[in-house]
């Protein structure tokens, strides 16, 4: 409403009087806000219902898949070798595993101190002696150095290039530790390696030198080594060297022929088997280069040739582990040996095959059974009737309850309690409006005929057995789930209990007794499982509430008590117009009577001043 001041010409209470003229008006607007209030509380009500409804819903989806309805477990007879764990699709098997080897991460530090006595760790210049700017090469990452800068400055250079290597220099122990975060061996895509190709002779000298890093023991291509269009049959065609031709290279001192007539896997296999060398060779397909790895208390891989003759050319051009960047090393593969497939290897620790998850943790053998898992189901089984009693109590709650009627102080006693309109809230105490409203919101959905349609088909969706199942299981009571019995049930309104014992029975009798009840599918009501049906009955429930009362969230005007409530909106917009127009009309009614009166009043004044002004001059 306007604010008006009027009254002030006459002393007349007009407020009170359109105020009084109004209320009429005011009781028909006030009426329709009731009975909108009561449609949004109604509707809220179904909304939370919707919620409960939805939850159980989603618990009896999760009981049509067979990981809950008949769920695995497996059991590994040496965790000190590995731990397991299994999905749902995996068979009923035993499996054997040998671990030969765990799968690690690059590690590498510098072998001793590295900064010299009584010199400045202020700059690398100051550190280390270095007198010129230069580059290094990390994974084929490219870090500009600079002499001005500090160690710990190269450090982040290294840790920003997102060349996948972590350093770190520890100024208490005055070292420099590299590693990566990924295991297992680079083979090109996956895996771990720290790679130092492409970085010049001043850079390697400085990881080596300065740095102390022990890479003399970890020697690599430098680059792939095959010509492209090169067969790898034999040394000479993958190289074009001389077929029939022989030459011996070093290899810490241990000599090693070379046939040219060889592949470059046999060469591989001829320096391993050379005894004392002290060194683990291979060649990596995927990268295409050879990798020769420091063995022992002192590993290092020293390579010499005589340059008469093809060996250092071979060495050098061939396989090109000369160069000063030929420097890799590599992470390590985990070795496994898994149901007679043996020298199986993997980038990680923790790998599955056939459905199985293992976690490795050492060196051994284990055997691995599969089996059901009769604990998870039951306990699965207990969390589904639980959830189901919750709803159930819920939505029956709401069912049952009515609504409350006001005492012998409101008309006839019989009148319930309604939502407080504006003039009411005014008259009462805060605790008085809380108490009030907790009574008037009470039995929203008493009687509704979508949760008592609903409450039906819950009933039979779990007590009707299951028909085209055979064997001793094919109803919910069948492996011990029922609700009371007679009287008790039917007060309990269907509540279910669960027969732990006679579930265990069943599975143990039956592992698929459960998945077989709880998770048949079928065409017909009839022929599903209690989990199925039951989640449709939610669906169908859910779409109900749905087209009555709309979604939480969602515009309040949807579905079918949004629509009303929107409709009474709009009577309540068009009498509070006319309201207005009338109070209007009022005030200026009574403003004119005002101005009436006035000026009778004035007129008044003004003859009784004439009549006063006449007496006295005839006196």
């Amino acid at each position: 409403m306007t604010t008006r001041i009027s009254g002030l010409a006459t002393g007349l209470p007009v407020d009170d009087w359109v105020k009084e003229m109004m209320k009429a008006r005011q009781t028909q607007i006030s009426s329709i806000e009731q009975k909108s209030t009561l449609l949004v509380w109604k509707q809220t009500d179904y909304q939370t219902v919707y919620g409960k409804v939805k939850e159980l819903g989603d618990t009896a989806f999760n009981n049509t898949l067979v990981a809950n309805l008949a769920p695995l477990k497996s059991t590994s007879t040496n965790e000190s070798v590995a731990t397991t764990s299994v999905t749902a699709s995996t068979q009923k098997l035993s499996h054997k595993l040998t671990v030969k080897q765990l799968a690690d991460n690059v590690y590498t530090a510098s072998s001793a101190q590295i900064t010299p006595a009584g010199n400045d760790k202020a700059t690398l210049a100051s550190q280390f002696g270095v007198t010129e700017d230069f580059s290094v090469v990390i994974n084929g990452k490219t870090i500009s150095v600079s002499k001005d800068a500090s160690l710990n400055n190269f450090v982040s250079s290294i840790n920003n290039a997102n060349a996948n290597v972590t350093a770190v220099y520890n100024a208490t122990v005055d070292r420099v530790f590299l590693s990566t975060s990924i295991k297992g061996a680079w083979d090109g895509e996956y895996g771990s390696r720290i790679d130092f190709a492409g970085t010049d002779a001043s850079g390697m000298d400085f990881f080596n030198t300065n740095l102390k890093l022990p890479l003399a023991a970890n020697v690599a291509s430098n680059a792939a080594i095959t010509p492209e269009g090169n067969a790898k049959t034999s040394l000479a065609t993958q190289f074009g060297l001389t077929p029939g031709d022989s030459f011996a290279i070093d290899i810490n001192g241990q000599s090693v022929t070379v046939n040219t007539d060889d592949s470059i896997d046999t060469l591989m296999t001829s320096i391993n088997n050379t005894a004392g060398i002290g060194v683990t060779a291979s060649y990596s397909a995927e990268l295409d280069r050879v990798i020769f790895t420091g063995t022992g208390a002192t590993p290092q891989v020293d390579l010499s040739a005589n340059a008469a003759d093809p060996a250092l050319s071979f060495l050098s051009a061939n396989l090109k582990v000369m160069a000063a960047d030929s420097r890799m090393i590599l992470g390590q593969d985990a070795i496994v040996d898994i149901d007679g497939a043996t020298d199986l290897h993997v980038l990680d620790n923790t790998f599955s095959m056939a459905g199985v998850t293992y976690t490795l943790k050492g060196i051994g053998t284990t055997n691995v059974d599969v089996g059901s898992d009769v604990d998870k189901a039951v306990e699965n089984a207990k969390a589904f009737v639980d959830k189901y009693n919750s709803v159930l109590a819920d939505v029956i709650a709401k069912y049952k309850e009515t609504r409350p009627k006001q005492g012998s102080g409101s008309r006839n006693g019989f009148e319930y309690y309604a939502p407080l309109t504006d003039a009411q809230r005014e008259a009462m105490s805060d605790d008085q409006i809380a108490a009030w409203e907790i009574k008037a919101k009470t039995g929203m959905l008493s009687r509704s005929p979508i949760l008592g349609s609903l409450l039906d088909k819950m009933r039979t969706s779990i007590s009707q057995p299951i028909t085209g199942l055979t064997g001793a299981y094919k109803s919910a009571a069948s492996i011990g789930l029922t609700t009371g019995e007679g009287w008790q049930s039917y007060q309990e309104g269907g509540k279910l209990y669960l027969d732990e014992s006679k579930l265990r029975e069943a599975l143990t009798a039956d592992p698929d007794a459960l998945k077989k009840v709880f998770g048949t599918t079928g065409a017909t009501t009839g022929t599903q499982g209690i989990a199925v049906r039951l989640k449709a009955v939610m669906d169908t429930g859910k779409t109900s509430i749905a087209r009555e009362a709309g979604l939480a969230g969602s515009d309040v005007s949807t579905g079918y008590l949004g629509d009303r409530i929107s409709e009474y909106g709009k009577q309540i917009y068009s009498l509070t117009l006319k309201m207005n127009d009338e109070e209007t009309r009022y005030y200026n009614k009574f403003s004119a009577m005002e101005a009436a009166l006035s000026k009778l009043s004035a007129q008044s004044s003004w003859l009784a001043q004439q009549t006063g002004q006449s007496g006295s001059g005839n006196s």
